[in-house]
């Protein structure tokens, strides 16, 4: 009897501890929308989004939305934030270590709403079917007020 309760209790601590350990690294490698108690997976495409696939992005309303660049070949050189899906300008960003062993990656000023791509640029030369991750930048309500 006194065995059999050490093994459920042995049993319940490695429970435990293993449930303690799931989730610390995203399950797939790319990029991610850091909110406070999750990480949102960001889509990947080759190059920039189609128009069509625009509506199906995640969306953000804080202007100053983490990501998290969560890959082992990540080169914090050639990380870039794009506005307007590949099509725009470069966005100014502070890269920092990141929770889950990821890039955290912050956009130095407020992004005004639109689309916006994570990419990972070659530095060889990028070519037009890079991969990047892309998100959409709603209007906040103070926004909208105005």
């Amino acid at each position: 009897m006194r065995f059999r309760n050490l093994i459920f209790m042995g049993a319940g601590i490695l429970i435990f501890i293993l449930a303690g350990c799931a989730g610390t690294n995203p399950t797939n490698y790319g990029a991610y929308i850091d909110k406070s108690d999750e990480l949102v997976e960001l889509p990947q495409f080759e190059g920039p989004p189609d128009k069509n696939e625009l509506s199906a992005l995640p969306e953000v309303t804080d202007p100053e939305q983490s990501l998290v660049y969560w890959h082992p070949n990540a080169d914090i050189q050639s990380l870039r934030l794009i506005s307007n899906a590949g099509r725009g300008d470069s966005v100014s960003i502070n890269l920092s270590e990141g929770k889950n062993e990821g890039i955290l990656i912050k956009p130095m000023k407020p992004l005004s709403p639109g689309v916006y791509c994570l990419t990972q640029e070659d530095p060889l030369g990028t070519p037009p079917g890079k991969p990047s991750w892309c998100f959409t930048v709603l209007a906040s309500g103070a926004e909208l007020l105005h």
